[in-house]
This record gives C-alpha cells, structure tokens and sequence, in this order.
C-alpha cells in the first residue's frame, strides 16, 4: 500500500523466469551520471538531490514543478535533474545541474571525474519555475566580468541570469560519508565478538548494542575534507533495519532506540560486551537521538539526528562512533545490516550538510519574461 503509485517495468525483476517478480525495477531521473570515452559509467549521484532537498527544501521536495507540491513525484522520477552545463573556475571543473520540478540548481566539482564532490545547491527564484536549459559563461566571455549561469524555465517562462559567486558561505553543501566499522555487543554473551556479522542486533532488554562508526574528514582541502572552520548545519546517521524478532502483533513491536557518541575508542574484531570498556556494556554520553522501531519500520531506513557530534569532530573531538541502546523489557530486538550485508546499498552511512568557503554558488543576478 506504502509504495502504490510506484510505476514499475513489467521486464526485468523476474529474476527466474517463473511469471512471479522477485525485484521491483522503477526507473526515473533522480540523478546525474559522469561515463567515460568507452561508455563506462564513471560515477552516478544516487539519491544525493533528494537527500540534499529534503533538507534544504522539505516544503517542496519532490514537488511536480508547476506548484509548491509536497512528494508528488517520488512515485515518478523525483526531482527530475533536466538541464546540464559544465565550466571552469579558477582551474577546477564544475557541473551545473537544474532540477526541473523541485527547482534549484546542484553544483558538483567534477575536476575528478571518478569522485565528483558535492559543492552547493542554490533554491530557484520564486518567480522562476521548471529549470529547462542551462547554459554557463566563462568569466572571459562575461560582461559581468564574472561567470555567470543562464538559465531557460519552462513553466514561469523566464530566464535567469546567475551571477556564479566563488567567495563567502555557500547556500549548502552536502556529504555522505559510508560506515567503515561496525558490530554490536552482546551482555548475555560478554566475551562473544561479532566483527565481520551481516547483521547487527539492538534490543533484547538493552543486551543487544551496535557500535558503528564512519569516519568524517576534517582539514582545509574544502575537496576531499570538510574544513575545519564549517558550520555543521545537520549530520544524520542511517541504518537499514532487515528483520525483527521477539515479538507478534504491532503493539508488542514498538521499541525506543537511542544513539549516544562513544567515550573510548574501540575495533570491531575486539569489542565485546566487556571489552574495552571501564564500564561493561559500553562507555558512552548521553541520547544524541531517539527512534521508535517497530513491525512497520522492516526493510527501511532508520534516522538518527547527530549534529552536536559530528559539529564536535570538526572543533576536534575525538571521532569515536556511536553506540545504540534501547528501553526493550520484553525481548523485542530489531537487525540492522552492517558494511558486510550481502547487500551493500544498505550499508549505514553519515549524511552531513554544512557551510563552508570558497565554493562555486549560483546567485540569481537578473531574470525576465520570454518573449
């Protein structure tokens, strides 16, 4: 029922051929793709405009283009990326991509074709709707003496005229950094480690507790780093629940996670539930976040707000990882997949949105009606 407007194609999923689909195939542009001279796919954004929109933008994601719409088009290729430009600025190579029905205009630094950075992500005008074609101007061709970004929309019917700023904070930037290690403890076997396990367990009367950890680079390389100096506007930590057990109805299901930034650092073919804790079971802060788990939350993605965290990584905390505990008092416990799940797109990872320097913004200068 969740997922009834999803258009779906009746050829492929089938994987055994036995009249019954095993996979669902639902196409649509949610992104945009780097391939190489031979036609090799070099790199694909994968759901970073939604990620990014969703909260730049919430009021309007996947919104249909013609009207402020709120998530009429997950069902129906998202906020379909329609027109590309690319251009150079002071020496590194940028793509400029307008999503035609959420609006705003995605900056990526494509210098490195095979690990393009996310740069910025610019709000359309309120008169301007529907980015179609996009065009960009080099500096030396600009009567601006700056470059600029003209850009056709297909519903207001206007052009704009962005003025491609390169100094002062930009609009927001986003990075998603995959989960490096990973595990769980367990006090009802405190010397049984779990490294390597498909799955991580949490409940079981607060028995169960996953450790997970992705590593966030700080320095000054704004490139390949967030810088030092950035404002952490949100950090999310994501982890795929895969099955549930210990409970029958829905009622019985519910169970309150929450994650909390470790105190000692740990790996994950050593930690137990004893080791290498001062306290068995794990030393650890205070709740970042909670979540309530239950029978409906199978087979989808849990989210955990841990902005305060990661903002102290980037004043020099130490970077510890996290560690879930729960109010579970009836046996309930929930698996979550690990980096080594045989399914590797629901391998946990951090989302970070922050300020940073010195980044290419698309800034509206000018905009008017066609003729």
């Amino acid at each position: 029922e969740a997922i009834s407007r999803l258009g779906v194609s009746s050829i492929n999923g089938d994987i055994d051929n036995d009249g019954a689909y095993e996979q669902l195939w639902a196409y649509g542009a949610r992104s945009f793709s780097v391939w190489d001279q031979y036609g090799n796919l070099a790199y694909d954004s994968s759901d970073d405009f939604e990620q990014t929109t969703a909260d730049v933008v919430p009021d309007i994601f996947n919104s249909n283009g013609d009207v402020d719409s709120f998530d009429s088009r997950s069902d129906n290729k998202g906020p379909e990326p329609e027109g590309t430009d690319t251009g150079e600025i002071n020496g590194r190579i940028y793509a400029f991509v307008g999503m035609e029905r959420t609006g705003g205009i995605a900056v990526y630094d494509v210098t490195s074709p095979y690990s393009p950075i996310f740069a910025s992500y610019t709000p359309q005008p309120a008169d301007d709707l529907s980015p179609e074609g996009i065009l960009f101007v080099p500096a030396a061709e600009s009567s601006a003496a700056t470059p600029l970004l003209i850009v056709t929309n297909e519903v207001s019917g206007t052009v704009t005229v962005y003025a491609v700023e390169s100094t002062g904070p930009a609009v927001m930037r986003s990075r998603r950094y995959d989960v490096s290690m990973d595990t769980f403890i367990n006090g009802t076997q405190p010397a049984a480690n779990y490294g390597g396990a498909q799955t991580m367990w949490v409940g079981f009367y607060d028995q169960m507790r996953p450790l997970t950890m992705a590593q966030v680079p700080v320095c000054n390389d704004p490139l390949t780093c967030i810088p030092p100096d950035s404002a952490v506007d949100a950090a999310y930590l994501y982890l795929y629940v895969t099955e549930g057990r210990g409970f029958s109805t829905w009622s019985s299901s519910v169970v309150s996670i929450s994650v909390h930034e470790l105190d000692t650092q740990w790996q994950e073919q050593s930690a137990t539930w004893s080791t290498p804790w001062t306290v068995p079971g794990g030393d650890f802060g205070p709740a970042l976040d909670t979540a309530m788990v239950g029978s409906g939350r199978l087979e989808t993605w849990v989210r955990f707000d841990v902005t305060d965290a990661v903002a102290g990584w980037l004043s020099g905390s130490p970077q510890r990882g996290f560690i879930l505990t729960s109010n579970d008092n009836r046996g309930v416990r929930y698996g979550l997949a690990t980096q080594e799940n045989f399914d590797p797109s629901k391998t946990g990872y951090l989302r970070v949105m922050f300020h940073s320097y010195r980044q290419p913004v698309p800034e509206a200068a000018a905009g008017e009606a066609l003729d």
